[in-house]
């Protein structure tokens, strides 16, 4: 019982969620300091440029006022996240 998801998939994402009954163990996957690595499929060109900042890492972040929940939202922005 209380089977919890550590994480999200956003609504055009696929991929692993990863489920479970211990608030610790996903409290430890969620932090910071666990080494996360992320897969992108991009649809048209792409330039060497690009490849390369890519190639060094992407930080991913929020604004920091950003406390309202994505589904509040009227508009149909999808957060990149």
């Amino acid at each position: 019982s209380g089977v919890m998801a550590i994480g999200r998939l956003d609504e055009d994402s696929e991929g692993l969620l990863l489920l479970t009954t211990d608030g610790k163990v996903s409290e430890q996957v969620r932090r910071k300091s666990v080494e996360k690595e992320y897969y992108a499929q991009l649809d048209g060109q792409i330039t060497q440029e690009a490849i390369e900042r890519l190639q060094r890492g992407v930080e991913i972040s929020l604004p920091a006022n950003n406390n309202k929940r994505r589904d509040d939202d009227d508009d149909d922005e999808r957060s990149t996240c």
